[in-house]
């Protein structure tokens, strides 16, 4: 079992996404490697549910995704 399965803040973002911890957490896992590898080690459906779950995107994408939206309201 990963940490990141049985991370308290994590919890703590499941119970009260608005909470400080969860709020935290939310902006740590946009850049936190042990994350990034965590989705890597599941399949492509559960990492796909984790990423509806909480609205995470890479960082790298979640800035494509903005910038082809700005364009597009041209």
């Amino acid at each position: 079992m990963s940490s990141c399965e049985k991370c308290r803040f994590r919890a703590t973002y499941d119970k009260n996404p608005r909470s400080i911890l969860g709020r935290i957490w939310k902006w740590h896992i946009g850049w936190c490697p042990g994350w990034k590898s965590y989705l890597k080690s599941l399949s492509e459906e559960d990492r796909q549910q984790l990423r509806e779950k909480y609205s995470w995107l890479p960082r790298y994408t979640a800035r494509r995704v903005h910038l082809q939206r700005s364009r597009a309201q041209r």
